[in-house]
């Protein structure tokens, strides 16, 4: 009667459920053995076991008869603990307190230990004294192992995060950011955590282009290769791909933009030597008096300069992705010259006619070799094509003339050099070489005038040629390595980067020194002869 009493005064009962104590103890009895998740267990002020529920049997193994009022609550504790005193020293901690709350390993019937959540709390009799505790744990196994994998988790998480070579954000649809990694915060100069919560927007020196970004993504889910220029702290700039995608929840609610910005300043500077690199080649091309044109392996032109243009009467669309055979006369042996390079690697001295728009004939001889991409794949072939109709003509006047004259000088490429602004040889060619006597490494990075007998004449060509945009016919003497003297006719222009900014001048060096001096022999013999050899473009040689 003394139990319904004390329970009704407490209030923990209704009095429709509780009316008299044998109901109490059976709507009790009731709650502790529903009560299968959690341990409840009853013991004395020295730790006997008073009450088992059915928690407490499927938690620790034990079968309520073998524990109730036979064993001590110590059996449920590591033989450590119980070695260290640790289930006494809790007991005394809830008495002192009022409750002990904590983890702790705990023991099974079978050995096996686990970590469980406990709640001890002192039993107090009707005039409030201590009579013995209440003891509820719970296995917490499940939790800490889900805890340590949602840990593991994150942590790689975050480490893919802060091992990408990008800088990497998150923001919320709104653009505000909400995460970003380290390298987030060497592009910008903030913190993360002055980063975070500000406006994406605000760190690009395009705010309103930013803001587009954003909204892009929001729209189409993702975007690729998006350039912004990123500001740091400090000021710098740094021009960067932007590649973002969205990120939802498990619901597929729209969470907000994931961000990846790559630094990409070295691919634009890249970019810019490419252009700088292809203008500097189309200067070659263009400087170059004799007809340029490069065909594909398919045999298909892909390329020609100017003066193959005017040499054929086409023009560069016109020639652009037609059959090469189709501009000679002999179709099947320019065939078989596209091969023969593409074969061998160069030709040189082919000769062909070409077939030219106006009808009439050009004689024309071809130096051609393959080029190759990065890969070291052949792509196609490189050739120049020189026209020898007068000097065939001539050859064949001189050889009416004299037997010493049937030696009209093989038309040759000639020797090809650059140098810059301050007078120093950026690039020659294997004819500059064989002209010079020196090899390439000799020539790159020395002074084009130390090349020549009159070093002075030589440097005023090229200011010349730096101030005028172009000299033609300019005349030096070429020192060689071995001590001898060419006689050299220099045509030259100056070549300029993709921004329009003079780097240095481009000079063909023809040798005229035989040509000197057969016009000389030429004087002495006929004036005829004397018109033929000041009328050709090429340098004339004699044998006796």
């Amino acid at each position: 009667m003394r139990f319904t009493e004390e329970t009704r005064k407490a209030k923990l009962f209704d009095n429709a459920i509780v009316g008299n104590p044998q109901e109490a103890v059976d709507f009790i009895a009731n709650i502790l053995e529903s009560s299968t998740e959690y341990s409840i267990i009853g013991k004395d002020l020295d730790g006997k076991i008073l009450l088992w529920n059915e928690g407490a049997r499927r938690l620790y193994g034990y079968e309520p008869s073998e524990v109730v009022g036979k064993a001590n609550s110590s059996i449920l504790h590591t033989p450590e603990d119980v070695a260290s005193g640790k289930p006494r020293e809790l007991l005394d901690a809830a008495l002192r307190d009022g409750k002990w709350e904590g983890t702790l390993r705990r023991q099974r019937k079978n050995g096996q230990q686990f970590t469980a959540r406990v709640v001890i709390t002192p039993r107090m009799d009707s005039s409030r004294k201590a009579i013995g505790f209440l003891l509820i744990s719970k296995d917490i196994s499940d939790e800490i192992r889900l805890t340590e994998e949602v840990k593991a988790t994150q942590f790689y998480t975050r480490s893919l995060i802060e091992s990408n070579i990008d800088a990497l954000m998150t923001t919320d649809p709104l653009g505000i950011i909400t995460d970003v990694n380290q390298q987030m915060v060497a592009l910008t100069g903030y913190l993360r955590e002055e980063l975070i919560g500000k406006l994406f927007k605000d760190f690009f020196t395009d705010p309103a282009r930013a803001e587009d970004g954003i909204r892009l993504v929001l729209r189409e889910g993702r975007v690729t290769n998006y350039e912004l220029t990123a500001k740091s702290k400090d000021g710098r700039a740094t021009v960067v791909s932007y590649n973002a995608s969205t990120f939802r929840d498990a619901g597929g609610k729209l969470q907000g933009v994931f961000a990846a910005a790559r630094d990409i300043t070295e691919q634009k500077k890249l970019e810019q030597q490419l252009r700088e690199s292809e203008s500097y080649n189309r200067g070659l091309i263009e400087a170059s008096v004799d007809g340029l044109i490069t065909v594909d392996p398919s045999g298909s032109i892909s390329e020609g300069n100017e003066q193959m243009c005017r040499m054929s009467g086409y023009s560069r669309e016109e020639l652009t992705g037609t059959p090469f055979k189709d501009y000679f006369q002999d179709s099947e042996r320019a065939i078989a010259g596209v091969k023969e390079t593409f074969d061998k690697g160069v030709v040189t001295d082919y000769g062909l006619t070409l077939a030219r728009r106006s009808g009439t004939p050009l004689r024309v001889s071809f130096n051609a070799s393959i080029f190759k991409d990065a890969s070291g794949d052949v792509r196609g072939i490189f050739a120049s094509a020189r026209d020898i109709t007068e000097q065939s003509r001539l050859q064949s006047q001189l050889g009416e003339e004299r037997a010493y004259n049937r030696g009209l000088i093989e038309a040759s490429l000639d020797g090809v050099i650059t140098v810059d602004p301050v007078l120093s040889i950026t690039d020659v060619n294997e004819t500059m070489c064989r002209m010079s006597g020196y090899t390439r490494a000799d020539l790159v990075g020395t002074a084009f005038q130390q090349y020549f007998t009159d070093s002075k004449r030589a440097a005023d060509g090229v200011r010349q040629t730096l101030d005028k945009g172009a000299v033609t016919n300019y005349e030096l003497t070429l020192r060689r390595k071995e001590g001898q003297e060419l006689l050299v006719s220099f045509n030259a222009a100056i070549f300029k980067d993709a921004d329009g900014k003079v780097r240095g001048i481009f000079a063909s060096a023809r040798d005229i020194t035989d040509q000197a001096r057969l016009q000389g022999q030429l004087a002495e013999e006929r004036a005829y002869n004397r018109g033929l050899i000041e009328a050709s473009v090429d340098g004339l040689v004699t044998v006796d």
